[in-house]
């Protein structure tokens, strides 16, 4: 950059070196969103107080943190539960940035499926709630669909309270699936 000074007839050209300010913050960037069990690698830029991009060897080392989940020394994030979380990376100069990241549920390991009762009469029926558990142990409340629904006998009315009608005595069960993965309850 340069500027022009002038005085009566006289002009000089000045030119000024402008250089980034003292480091003032950290930029973290990463997934915005991440499953249960999943990884992502998290990264940081060094900023001066007017946003200008600063030499990052400037603020090393940094330290990484998160309040839920694992995150190493080198930004790589593995999620663990559910939830709205902070990703923290803080350098020894003191400055820090903060990023925060949605934990969504992971791939399923198990549908649980839990009923009312676990004996009735042939004229009875038995309710159903199911929920889905992730590989990290989060659970999810789910609405199955009639074909998710398997009966040893009897009829199966699918919907947000599930309810099973034997039609005849003796031990029975019922099934949910999921995501090909299956439960299954005797009454």
């Amino acid at each position: 950059h340069n500027i022009t000074v002038t005085w009566d007839n006289e002009s000089h050209l000045i030119p000024i070196v402008i250089t980034v300010g003292t480091p003032d913050y950290l930029v973290i960037t990463g997934c915005a969103s991440i499953a249960a069990a999943e990884n992502c690698t998290y990264t940081w830029e060094v900023r001066d107080w007017r946003g200008n991009i600063a030499n990052p060897n400037l603020a090393a080392p940094v330290t990484w943190s998160v309040d839920d989940g694992n995150i190493s020394q080198h930004g790589l994030f593995v999620a663990d539960h559910v939830g709205i979380h902070a990703i923290n990376a803080r350098s020894s100069l003191g400055i820090h940035g903060t990023f925060v990241v949605e934990v969504t549920h992971g791939a399923i390991l198990e549908i649980e499926l839990i009923a009312n009762r676990t004996s009735i009469t042939a004229d009875d029926d038995i309710s159903y709630s199911t929920v889905r558990i992730d590989i990290r142990g989060n659970r999810l409340s789910v609405v199955l669909d009639p074909a998710d629904w398997t009966v040893s006998n009897g009829s199966m009315v699918a919907g947000q309270t599930p309810e099973w009608t034997p039609w005849t005595k003796g031990k029975q069960w019922v099934e949910a699936s999921l995501e090909g993965v299956s439960s299954r309850v005797y009454i």
